[in-house]
């Protein structure tokens, strides 16, 4: 009999009057376990044995309260839709301002403090939320309302210059992208206190195994203060240059927004003489300087070198099935079986030249690293045609062009970037591309010549992260948010972004009619 089958009484769901304070009880402990199980082993990785077993209870009396392990998640989706939607009716008024800059810097740090709480949900997503599962159309309704709301807030904060849904996608997707690199980096967050057997804390590998945290990771504070400097711009890109000195200034308690009160303000104090001058702004901790050299790519793999014409055909119709399959049904959903029907192959065909499913996918990851570094490099010709030195700037179009390319590959290959993201499955090869696309998340920025100046201090690492953020991931946030979009839209939206946060400066960016 397999789980489906399982004969179950009704089940107990969190609002049912059946159950009582004991079973209240019970079933918080199942979600909490569930919740550190995914943490540490992974959603796919986590069985409802697994889960039974953790909380202390019989697979039985799970069903009892859960159908599936999805429902589960689904649960703490939910209330991690509820905390961050609190957060929004909470935000103060955001304008150009230093009371709208205090206000904005105080909801990034709250939903910081979120996604700390519910930091699994974030980083699996990658995963599970992958085509086939039952879970992306309750969560795209979701994002749907948390992006009209922030749209709504935006709109009455006077933000122009670009559609206020269009930019709510871009806030969100910069600030979940950043926020789960902290994470991931090896940022210690509230999960750290699980019991054993529920997961060791945030980042953890297999078997809950925390892999070693970088020596150069960001802290929530200055994570969030980098942030405020780019989405302060993104919103209002003329904010006064003055608005962004108080970053170095003592926060006393952080605290709720207000209509009046500044954030920022010091601690009570005596009275000071008339002629006292407010003490300087301490200056910034410096960052460490990143590398100025692009990070070096593995090898990739030339067993298809050898090849002869026909047969390099068959693979690359294979490869092409593989990554339309891993996009449009996620990697764990798509079977050898689904990529040669698309491909038009008998499963001999396949296994003539691949291993495994796996097999093609580290065959596909390589593809993927090859292709960004191409882009990567094109866009350093076009970059360094704009500095001082050279005597013509190339033609805006060019960038254009490039945004149109990065655009495009981000979409074809999703199936491929959410592996990588969501940590498994496991491969020597993967694992390798995962530690060269972290690396560039963190320093390719400064490969980039002319890049951006802020009016204030920004750790290169933070710029480094938005940049690449924009560039990979909110292709796939704004088609989520608005289906069947034209990809020349989606770079409109991207151009908008880059511009406004000043991360591309220097080339004049050619935005379409509706985005002025």
């Amino acid at each position: 009999m397999s789980e489906n089958e399982i004969l179950r009484r009704a089940s107990y769901g969190p609002t049912s009057p059946v159950v009582g304070a004991r079973g209240s009880r019970t079933r918080a402990r199942v979600v909490e376990t569930a919740l550190g199980l995914f943490e540490a082993q992974g959603f796919h990785g986590t069985s409802v044995d697994d889960i039974a077993k953790a909380a202390g209870v019989s697979r039985a009396t799970l069903y009892q309260y859960f159908e599936s392990k999805e429902q589960i998640f689904i649960e703490l989706l939910q209330e991690c839709g509820t905390a961050l939607m609190r957060v929004v009716r909470r935000i103060g008024p955001l304008e150009p301002t230093e009371l709208g800059f205090d206000n904005l810097h105080w909801w990034l740090g709250e939903w910081a403090w979120v996604y700390d709480r519910y930091s699994t949900m974030f980083v699996q997503w990658a995963n599970i939320s992958s085509p086939g599962t039952p879970i992306p159309e309750m969560a795209s309704r979701f994002l749907a309302d948390y992006h009209e709301r922030i749209a709504r807030r935006l709109t009455a904060s006077g933000v122009t210059g670009i559609d206020p849904v269009d930019a709510a996608v871009v806030l969100t997707t910069l600030v979940n992208a950043a926020n789960y690199t902290r994470h991931v980096d090896g940022a210690a967050g509230p999960a750290a206190g699980r019991t054993a057997g529920q997961g060791s804390g945030p980042g953890t590998g297999p078997g809950g195994a925390r892999p070693a945290a970088r020596s150069t990771a960001i802290s929530t504070e200055h994570l969030t203060d980098g942030l405020a400097v780019l989405i302060q711009l993104l919103l209002f890109p003329q904010t006064p240059p003055a608005v962004f000195a108080q970053l170095g200034r003592e926060i006393p308690t952080p605290r709720p927004p207000s209509g009046g009160e500044r954030l920022w303000s010091a601690p009570s104090a005596a009275p000071a003489s008339a002629s006292a001058q407010p003490p300087a702004p301490a200056a910034p901790a410096q960052p460490p300087t990143p590398v100025s050299s692009p990070v070096a790519a593995p090898r990739p793999d030339d067993r298809f070198a050898g090849l002869s014409s026909r047969a390099g055909a068959t693979v690359a119709r294979l490869l092409d099935a593989g990554v339309q399959c891993f996009t449009e049904k996620g990697y764990h959903q798509c079977s050898v079986d689904d990529v040669v029907s698309l491909a038009g192959y008998a499963r001999g065909t396949f296994y003539k030249y691949f291993d495994e499913k796996l097999d093609l996918l580290v065959a596909l990851s390589d593809r993927a690293l090859g292709a960004i570094t191409e882009l990567d490099e094109r866009l350093r010709g076009i970059r360094a045609a704009t500095t001082p030195a050279a005597p013509a700037a190339p033609d805006p179009g060019d960038l254009r062009d490039w945004l149109d390319a990065v655009a495009t590959f981000a979409l074809r290959y999703l199936g491929v970037t959410r592996v990588w993201l969501d940590q498994q499955p496991h491969h020597a090869r993967l694992d390798e591309v995962r530690r060269v696309m972290s690396e560039r998340l963190h320093t390719g920025y400064a490969t980039v010549p002319g890049g951006g100046r802020w009016p204030h201090p920004l750790d290169p690492r933070i710029a480094s992260i938005a940049f690449f953020t924009v560039l990979e991931r909110l292709p796939e946030a704004l088609v989520d948010a608005t289906p069947e979009r034209p990809v020349a839209q989606i770079v409109d939206v991207m151009a908008a972004a880059l511009d406004r946060t000043r991360l591309l400066t220097g080339v004049s960016l050619p935005v379409a009619p509706d985005l002025p």
